[in-house]
């Protein structure tokens, strides 16, 4: 066991160099105690930053002789949507010519399993912003499956769970969003049509089904179903 400390002011690049390619990677700075044996590494109260984001976190990989098992706990003051891939600080995926590819991301999913506690702090820049995220999410032969997420969005507290198959050919994604009270005009707004759709809906209930590798894909080729559960 003992301390770490690690700084690499070109995170894709490096990775790049051990045979990994993560797209929108910005730099990594960490410092954390690390305790090793011969079927585990265990990472205790590390502390950094990755790109614009500051995070704390506790990670366990164990069994890599086999099958490598991730456990990760992690808790982030703000994400600001805009410096993310695809965000609207602009992007790779902003650009027609160079969407954003997650196969590379995707590839490397389908390497191990884990579980992992995420929580967030506040989401800025996003079309509703957010506070007091929390997501519980597992991952198997991978499939990615978000088992519980919640937050304040507009002040009102929605739910959510989601999968995502990330070993099908067109990664498929589907999603269930609960909200106690759902302004239907927000709806339009999301389509970006001009709509009269006005009022609220009860108990809402919103699904979706899409698929890609590409996050425009699955806007493309986006399947939504809304209804009023009793």
């Amino acid at each position: 066991s003992g301390q770490m400390t690690a700084d690499a002011e070109d995170l894709a690049s490096l990775l790049s160099h051990l045979g990994h390619e993560l797209p929108g990677v910005g730099d990594l700075s960490v410092q954390t105690s690390i305790e090793l044996s011969d079927s585990m590494v265990e990472l205790n109260a590390l502390e950094g930053s990755l790109g614009d984001f500051s995070l704390t976190l506790s990670a366990l990989v164990r069994d890599w002789s086999t099958r490598s098992w991730l456990e990760i706990s992690a808790n982030v003051p703000t994400i600001d949507t805009a410096s993310l891939p695809g965000g609207k600080g602009g992007s790779a995926d902003s650009d027609p010519e160079t969407p954003l590819d997650l196969q590379p991301l995707f590839e490397q999913l389908s390497g191990f399993d884990g579980q992992a506690e995420l929580t967030v702090g506040q989401v800025q820049h996003a079309d509703f912003p957010a506070k007091d995220l929390v997501i519980s999410a597992n991952l198997e032969e991978g499939l990615v499956t978000i088992s519980h997420a919640s937050a304040l969005v507009l002040g009102i507290l929605a739910t959510a769970q989601a999968s995502l198959d990330t070993s099908a050919a067109c990664a498929r994604l589907e999603t269930s969003l609960r909200v106690p009270e759902l302004d239907l005009s927000i709806l339009a707004d999301l389509a970006q049509k001009d709509s009269s759709l006005e009022g609220w809906l009860e108990n809402a209930r919103i699904t979706t089904v899409s698929c890609g590798v590409v996050p425009r894909k699955h806007l493309q080729r986006l399947e939504t179903t809304l209804q009023a559960d009793s």
